[in-house]
Order: structure tokens, then C-alpha cells, then sequence
């Protein structure tokens, strides 16, 4: 299962792709593709679970679910892949990811990700505070 420390290695990997343009995207995910193409890379990020690949027009927002996967330049590239992203040299293959576009990335609070340069302890327990119903395990997941 894909957890937060995976998902930073993705980061690191995926960083790669900053200042590339999208030449090429396809795969079955309900999103609409002409806005991914010719499109380029301006950042990737990560909050929890979920994964930000950061556009001039949107941002492609990944949630690797229980056994997403990611594959750079990978020999079987587009077989089931959810979301295909081709670069002029390489390929990016998402398999078994909710993928979804989103414009506006406020909602995603780096100060309430453990692994963000961000992270602010104080911060958190008040969001903590501000839930006192919320089963420990469920805020943690949120």
C-alpha cells in the first residue's frame, strides 16, 4: 500500500519532469485530456496520500489508493494505464489511481503533511481541537 513516504519517493522521481511539456496523454481516467497536452510541467507536489503534478492551466491530481503505481519509461508503457503522460524523450504510466483535475490547490494544506517542510505541530493539534467527535484514526486519514 502506498503510504506518505512512497509517495515523496514519487516526488523525487517525478521531479525530473519539471520544465517538460506533455506532448502526448491518454489512458481511461474521466478528466478532460485536451488540457494536459502541450502543457508544461511547472512542479510536483504532495500532501498525504495524494499527488499534485502542477500544469499553467490546472493541476493533475493523483491519489494512489490502495495499490496505485507509478512507471517512467517502462517497456509495457500504456497497457490499462489510468493516466499516460508522454514527454519527447520519456513516458509517465499511473496504474490504479484515482485521477481527478483540480484548479486551485489551497484546500491541501502543506502545514498538515508530517512530511512537508511545512509541517507545524501547532498548527495541527488545533485542527485536531477543532474535530473532538472525529475518531483519531479517521482526522489522521483525512
Amino acid at each position: 500500500m502506498p503510504e506518505g513516504p512512497t509517495i515523496f519517493k514519487l516526488k523525487e522521481k517525478l521531479s525530473y519532469f519539471i520544465g517538460k511539456s506533455i506532448i502526448e496523454t491518454s489512458g481511461y481516467a474521466d478528466i478532460d485530456y485536451s488540457l494536459l497536452k502541450n502543457k508544461k510541467v511547472l512542479d510536483v507536489k504532495t500532501w498525504g496520500k495524494h499527488f499534485f503534478i502542477c500544469l499553467s492551466n490546472t493541476n493533475i491530481e493523483l491519489h494512489l489508493r490502495l495499490f496505485g503505481s507509478c512507471r517512467i519509461n517502462d517497456a509495457n508503457p500504456r497497457i490499462n494505464a489510468k493516466l499516460h503522460l508522454g514527454f519527447k524523450k520519456d513516458e509517465v504510466n499511473f496504474y490504479v489511481v484515482d485521477v481527478r483535475l483540480v484548479d486551485d490547490l489551497s484546500n491541501f494544506d502543506p502545514s498538515a503533511d508530517i512530511l512537508s517542510e511545512q509541517w507545524d505541530t501547532t498548527e495541527a493539534l488545533k485542527k485536531l481541537k477543532g474535530i473532538p467527535r472525529m475518531e483519531i484514526g479517521d482526522a489522521l486519514l483525512t
